[in-house]
């Protein structure tokens, strides 16, 4: 539940708290908080190259900077520099190589044409 925005305020505050991620508040209380927790390094690393006709952009990364199995990439770069593409490849080396993996990607102020040609 919320109430009206008071004199100062400029958004409706929340009033209670009914569940957070479907479970009670009470219980969640108790958690630790995410500073104190343990991180879970992967151990286990992609293969993005399997052999001939992989792409070298795959081949690099694979040299340089290995992927490893739950871990999490960010690629920063001018516009027009090839990023999509090398995301791309990344993500065709992976479910050609792995298909046991469930493989996520998050494209942030991509062109329409771009997600598309991703699909």
């Amino acid at each position: 539940p919320v109430r009206p925005p008071r004199d100062n305020e400029k958004f409706f505050p929340l009033i209670e708290v009914s569940s957070v991620n479907g479970c009670d508040p009470e219980i969640v209380r108790d958690r630790s908080p995410f500073e104190n927790l343990t991180p879970l390094f992967p151990n286990e690393k992609f293969k993005l190259c399997s052999g001939k006709g992989d792409s070298m952009a795959a081949r690099v990364v694979d040299l340089f900077a290995p992927i490893g199995k739950g871990q999490r990439a960010l690629i920063v770069a001018q516009p027009k520099t090839g990023k999509t593409m090398l995301l791309k490849d990344i993500a065709n080396a992976i479910t050609a190589n792995h298909p046991e993996a469930y493989l996520m990607m998050l494209l942030i102020d991509e062109r329409p044409e771009e997600v598309t040609d991703m699909a």
